[in-house]
């Protein structure tokens, strides 16, 4: 009369435990590489709405861009805006693109800003 015994084998066991430690490490890497995306989406979006309110800013001033006021490659010639330009209706194209230069430096910063 033969042992019937039932149940799994150590062996087995340990196969299993390595399938399953394998399946839940492609887990981990998968969980990286999805957070590693999200970031990258997230600039990629603060970049797009940047781009896109110099863009509606120079709209707005089209004599300024015509003028080259927006053209300028110095960090010094966006180190400080016109007071009171936001406030008056008398801002000229130059004071005003001086503004804007202003307010992108800021906004590039990521502070709030004119």
């Amino acid at each position: 009369m033969r042992n019937q015994s039932s149940g799994f084998t150590l062996l087995e066991v340990m196969i299993a435990i390595v399938v399953v430690a394998f399946g839940l490490l492609g887990l981990a890497g998968l969980q990286v590489f999805a957070l590693k995306n999200n970031q990258s989406a997230a600039m990629r979006s603060a970049a797009t709405v940047l781009a896109s309110d110099v863009v509606d800013r120079m709209k707005a001033n089209f004599q300024g861009v015509i003028a080259g006021q927006y053209d300028k490659p110095n960090i010094a010639d966006y180190a400080a805006g016109i007071a009171g330009c936001n406030a008056t209706a008398g801002c000229t194209p130059t004071d005003l693109a001086q503004n804007d230069r202003f307010a992108q430096l800021f906004r590039h910063a990521g502070k709030r800003g004119p």
